[in-house]
């Protein structure tokens, strides 16, 4: 599995449809700094990286590394059609393992993408129809085909992200994210351990511990931050008094939310506010 923290989501390069003879291999590459999306349309590939071998049949895909050598052990057996997508990012990412462990995590603000590194594509036609569009912006000579080759990109690792989930991803992934998204949703209310368990049809316990697997906190503690958030934007977008901010996203109590909001931002909301508005 390849993770990517988003944003800044990676962003698209170039897109090429390459033809493969019988007996010839796709070309080794290594640390060319760019990763690259290798789909087979047609035919069969063998592709070492890092010493781990994969075969790519037709409708499948390998995500080469920017940071590694790969090679051709094995010739084609037959004439191949590869759709080859270079991409590059510049946050953070990591590639990860069954055994080992993710480092990076999702917030309130922040996603993490998640791409199978080899994958079986269900909806070929789906994925194909992207890379047509993604080549005929490539080949563009127009200014505004650079917005449609990232529109396209952002397609296409929508669509990876998608196909994982729907066949992969982890039951705690699917629960943690379900969680955050109605806490979001409803943050503004008061919103209890048990509402939550209640509104996902999930024991506040499994919520809780997929919770603390995906963002690395409590429900409580997501809601809490993300309060914070909220709050930061609007001292600095509205004339809004504290008490009035407090009460918005969801606080009672006006003193107990200007205390959070110190203990984790470090100054009181009225000195936020002063720091950066005036």
């Amino acid at each position: 599995m390849l993770n990517f923290k988003s944003p800044p989501l990676p962003f698209f390069i170039e897109s090429v449809q390459t033809h493969i003879d019988e007996g010839k291999c796709y070309p080794a590459r290594s640390n060319v700094g760019v990763f690259n999306i290798v789909y087979v349309k047609k035919g069969k590939l063998f592709i070492s990286e890092n010493n781990v071998d994969f075969t790519i049949n037709t409708g499948e895909y390998i995500i080469l590394r920017p940071d590694t050598k790969s090679s051709s052990k094995q010739l084609c057996d037959q004439e191949s059609i590869i759709e080859d997508i270079q991409f590059t990012t510049t946050s953070f990412w990591e590639e990860v393992n069954a055994l080992s462990t993710p480092q990076l995590f999702g917030d309130y603000y922040s996603h993490v993408l998640h791409i199978k590194k080899s994958h079986s594509i269900k909806k070929k036609k789906k994925i194909e129809s992207i890379f047509d569009k993604l080549r005929k912006a490539a080949l563009s000579g127009e200014a505004e085909s650079f917005w449609e080759r990232q529109q396209h990109f952002i397609e296409l690792l929508k669509f990876l992200d998608d196909e994982w989930r729907a066949s992969e991803a982890k039951a705690t992934t699917v629960v943690a994210e379900k969680a955050a998204a109605f806490i979001k949703e409803n943050y503004r209310e008061h919103l209890t351990n048990a509402r939550l368990a209640d509104e996902l049809g999930y024991h506040i316990n499994y919520i809780s511990r997929s919770m603390d697997e995906v963002y690395s906190m409590t429900p409580q503690q997501y809601l809490m931050f993300y309060r914070i958030d909220q709050a930061k934007l609007l001292l600095l977008r509205t004339e809004l008094t504290i008490a009035q901010i407090a009460k918005q996203i969801g606080f009672k109590q006006t003193p107990h939310f200007s205390r959070l909001f110190a203990h984790n931002v470090g100054v009181s909301p009225l000195k936020y506010r002063k720091k950066y508005t005036t």
